[in-house]
């Protein structure tokens, strides 16, 4: 997938740039790490705001619905 290819090189560049070359192994192993769980965290919110917005929308009755897609 080409998404978690291109979140895993950003990961990367975010950690040498921030890290340096003097960082130890752990210090950019955690950093990665942190990054990767802030990822994971920005994922379940995006995917529980779209929960929330489906839910806001099938709970609509039917005729504000139609009426709100219609064209004039």
């Amino acid at each position: 997938m080409k998404t978690k290819h291109s979140t895993e090189e950003l990961i990367e560049k975010l950690t040498s740039a921030t890290c340096g070359e003097n960082a130890s192994i752990r210090e950019k192993r955690v950093f990665k790490e942190a990054l990767r769980s802030l990822v994971r965290l920005a994922k379940a919110e995006q995917i529980l705001e779209l929960r929330t917005d489906v839910k806001k929308v099938i709970e609509l009755p039917s005729n504000t619905l139609h009426s709100h897609w219609e064209v004039d």
